[in-house]
């Protein structure tokens, strides 16, 4: 009863989390605080004392967010995509747990680690934008393949609401392009064409007037419409 008692509350936290994670994800721009919030709340869920999200740049993961230990991944170098666990569920998709994360090379931990998780982040279209490496103190308990199942569930779910908030990001900007192009097209169909008309028009009264200083006047503005339609179209461009 404890054990069952136990797994509920955690697949509550876990569901809590995974709301709590969406709704804060389509409320940002920022891709990096998207993974700052996956690695905070995969280090709460998993009781872990570190965890390191890495993505894909130049045929290798590099660490790009880290929770829990501070100087964790701080110096870390790139991570191969071959010959190593990392790289291994980075490719395959697939999760892992493990009884020690000594193995765990390529992290260059400050201090040895105990049990760990290797949590690709996987979009339902079954492309792996990452790794969540969590990682647990020396002496915890290992992660049980329940644990695993929970988590790996998390880092789609979270995955999927990264890809969201992503796409409505993107979607923002095209509003942003498309505006400005009818901006643009606005100043360059009836702004730049009304001014100059008025500048024809202006152009065509001065050669009636009769005064030099009325005339040098009108010269000057008709000039000066020139300029400021030189700026439009800067502005246009």
């Amino acid at each position: 009863n404890a054990r069952l008692y136990g797994q509920s509350r955690a697949r509550q936290a876990w569901i809590e989390a995974t709301r709590d994670i969406a709704t804060e994800m389509l409320g940002t721009d920022e891709p990096a605080q998207a993974l700052r919030l996956i690695a905070e709340r995969a280090l709460d869920l998993a009781a872990a004392e570190s965890v390191v999200v890495a993505v894909p740049a130049d045929n290798e993961l590099v660490v790009v967010e880290t929770a829990g230990n501070a100087d964790l991944g701080s110096s870390a170098a790139p991570i191969p995509l071959q010959d190593n666990l990392i790289g291994a569920a980075f490719a395959d998709g697939t999760p892992r747990r493990l009884d020690s994360g000594a193995g765990l090379a390529p992290l260059h931990t400050p201090v040895p680690s105990g049990p760990a998780m290797l949590l690709p982040l996987r979009t339902p279209d079954n492309i792996v934008a990452g790794v969540v490496v969590v990682l647990r103190p020396d002496g915890a308990l290992a992660y049980t393949d329940d644990e695993v199942t929970m988590m790996a569930a998390f880092a789609d779910q979270a995955t999927l609401a990264w890809q969201l908030a992503n796409t409505q990001r993107q979607m923002r900007d095209l509003d942003v392009l498309a505006e400005r192009e009818r901006i643009a097209r606005d100043l360059h169909d009836t702004v730049i064409q009304r001014l100059f008309a008025v500048g024809l028009s202006l152009q065509g009264t001065r050669t009636r007037a009769v005064v030099p200083a009325v005339q040098k006047r009108l010269a000057d503005t008709v000039d000066e419409l020139q300029s400021v339609i030189g700026d439009i179209r800067s502005t246009i461009f």
